[in-house]
């Protein structure tokens, strides 16, 4: 099923968790570099999704997608599954790079509820629906060079360019404290020639903001949800990865099987329209 509120609510969060952290860096944090760029924003944007968790919002926004997927269900059965959902951020300690060739991972975890195909009126739920984008950081420096990759990492790469984006973090005065929006460049339909030239030029074809890159990645437009890939090579225990995870305040929610009733009100009016 689509999320396009929820969606919408991680962007917003992350729009302002971003904002936050470039402010924060003017004032308290000159001259950083990408993995500390990357683990202060992660704290920040921690602490926006527990604020809108916390006002039920994340539920709402849920909902509001159930009843977009399932109008003819009513809202009532629907909410048995929102009801107490929230959503958190994991930062996985830093490690070695080791084989992923990426810097960090960004996985979005959800529930996907879709129609039983022999149960009527029952939805099924996948508690653990994964999307994941391996993400490698590059920051401008000094001499206005984004750097290269590594050998390893161009011959690690190449086989993973499907599902990797560069995040590109960049100061725009001299004395390195004021922060850009965080720009993107996906590499799918690209080779790792390409993505080589474009760190060496800085001339990127298709750079995208983070709203573009996590709404894409929530409606499934981009990344991959091969959970072998995500587990192996996007977000491994010894790897950093940035997980958004929509899940259940209790930790366990409705059971995998929902049984819902039909909104005759819904039925009704579409009878009338025809």
């Amino acid at each position: 099923m689509k999320i396009k509120n929820v969606s919408n609510l991680i962007v917003q969060c992350w729009n302002s968790a971003e904002l936050t952290i470039r402010q924060e860096m003017e004032s308290k944090h000159p001259d950083k570099n990408e993995e500390f760029i990357t683990e202060l924003f992660q704290d920040e944007l921690r602490l926006k999704l527990e604020g809108v968790s916390a006002s039920g919002a994340v539920e709402r926004a849920f909902l509001l997608d159930l009843e977009g997927a399932f109008p003819n269900v009513l809202s009532s059965d629907l909410s048995r599954i929102s009801n107490g959902l929230v959503a958190l951020v994991n930062f996985h300690a830093r490690s070695r790079e080791g084989k992923t060739g990426g810097d960090f991972g960004l996985v979005l975890v959800r529930p996907d509820v879709t129609r039983a195909r022999f149960g009527g009126s029952d939805l099924i739920i996948d508690k653990d629906y994964r999307r994941g984008l391996l993400c490698q950081a590059k920051i401008l420096g000094r001499d206005a060079k984004w750097g290269d990759l590594t050998g390893s990492q161009k011959r690690v790469l190449t086989d993973r360019l499907g599902y990797l984006g560069i995040v590109l973090y960049q100061y725009l005065d001299n004395d390195r404290r004021r922060l850009s929006e965080f720009h993107w460049q996906l590499a799918a339909d690209n080779s790792i020639e390409d993505v080589t030239r474009w760190l060496k030029t800085g001339q990127f074809p298709d750079l995208r903001g983070s709203a573009q890159i996590l709404g894409s990645l929530a409606q499934d437009r981009i990344g991959t949800d091969d959970k072998k890939l995500i587990a192996e090579f996007i977000a491994p225990p010894t790897r950093p990865s940035l997980e958004i995870r929509v899940t259940w305040r209790d930790g366990d929610g409705p059971g995998p099987t929902v049984h819902t009733h039909v909104n005759t009100h819904v039925q009704q009016h579409v009878i009338v329209r025809h």
